[in-house]
């Protein structure tokens, strides 16, 4: 989701920039939580944003993830004492618990791919989809990443079988739709 509650956001951000570029994870910001599998609960919890939150929780396709980002979701941080604030996300179905105040973008990251590997181990999940671009549209396609893999190790396999080398590989796909 693009959307944060407190400083620890930026660090969040810094993640989409050059330096870190978590597009070439498969980790995409989404604007809406039909469309997100992690949700990322950064800032201090309110007993007034809690019910919210746990409906874009419910509004998450399965199976769903949830990283507590700093100090302030992990346990309230300075605000523990507050009447108002919520001492930690745990009531959520936790994947992962970043302390810090605030935490490194680097911390994130490895958050990210320890997440990804878990994902994998337990192949339960669609991760990402990866956008295969061809020369040629027929052959352009979105495929979860699961299926992107068998299908590169299967193009992998073909290209062995075929001893094909790379001049030789775009002359065998033409373009159906052309004259």
């Amino acid at each position: 989701m693009t959307f944060g509650l407190a400083c620890c956001t930026v660090k969040m951000m810094n993640m989409a920039t050059a330096m870190y570029d978590q597009d070439r994870l498969g980790v995409i910001f989404r604007a809406s939580s039909r469309q997100s599998n992690i949700m990322i609960v950064t800032g201090t919890l309110m007993n007034k944003m809690a019910p919210t939150m746990r409906k874009v929780y419910d509004q998450m396709p399965e199976p769903r993830w949830v990283i507590s980002m700093d100090s302030c979701a992990n346990s309230g941080g300075y605000y523990h004492y507050s009447y108002a604030v919520v001492r930690g996300c745990d009531h959520m179905y936790l994947s992962s618990i970043i302390p810090g105040c605030p935490p490194t973008a680097e911390a994130l990251l490895y958050s990210m791919l320890q997440l990804q590997q878990k994902m994998r181990r337990n192949r339960k999940s669609v991760l990402w989809s990866v956008f295969y671009h061809s020369p040629h549209p027929h052959y352009s396609m979105s495929l979860p990443l699961f299926s992107w893999m068998k299908w590169v190790d299967c193009l992998n396999e073909q290209v062995k079988l075929d001893n094909l080398v790379n001049h030789d590989y775009h002359d065998k796909f033409t373009d159906p739709l052309k004259p």
